[in-house]
């Protein structure tokens, strides 16, 4: 299966490469990341050409995941695009994370476009985040598990219900790495 995504990923029409990306980002959700590890190089090479080819203001190539993580920070930011794809994008950049050395970098970028004023674009950052801390949260420096104390909180009031939802689950999976005073804080702040 993992091939005739990569086939069309390099050789189809747009409606297909498209078509492809997502299926393979349905893979990569149910994928463990054991057994996605030995995949990621074959994976990023196609999913760059993509992501260039759709985004081509974005110049450089790098290895992974740096680059694959800009480009798909980039396009979670885009709100003109379909919120199915900036969904999927946001839920795989999640579980890659897991496989990435230095995630504050990711992470500082996630929160920088939380910025951003469309509700559909800080639900699909707030989902990566979500998916960030989840499954590499133990990467996190201090300074950025500082910041992401801070915003999150801040869109508890929101008046979009996904915003809300995702703000709540971040401080949960945030709580394990907090300080015990930011525990106590968090805890009376949000109760």
């Amino acid at each position: 299966m993992l091939v005739q995504f990569l086939h069309g990923l390099i050789s189809g029409s747009a409606e297909l490469r498209e078509q492809a990306a997502l299926g393979l980002g349905e893979l990569i959700e149910v994928t463990s990341e054991n057994a996605l590890r030995e995949f990621v190089i074959p994976i990023t090479g196609p999913l760059i050409r993509i992501i260039r080819d759709r985004f081509p203001w974005w110049n450089g190539s790098k290895a992974f995941p740096s680059p694959t993580s800009n480009y798909i920070v980039k396009c979670l930011q885009d709100n003109t695009g379909d919120f199915f794809l900036r969904s999927s994008a946001a839920i795989a950049l999640g579980k890659l994370s897991a496989l990435s050395k230095r995630i504050d970098p990711l992470v500082g970028d996630l929160l920088s476009g939380l910025q951003a004023s469309h509700p559909a674009v800080k639900e699909a950052i707030l989902t990566a985040l979500d998916g960030v801390i989840k499954n590499a949260g133990k990467s996190l420096s201090s300074t950025i598990i500082t910041r992401l104390h801070t915003q999150p909180k801040e869109m508890l009031n929101s008046e979009h219900d996904q915003i809300r939802s995702s703000a709540a689950s971040i401080l949960g999976y945030l709580l394990h790495y907090l300080e015990d005073a930011q525990v106590s804080e968090t805890l009376v702040e949000v109760v």
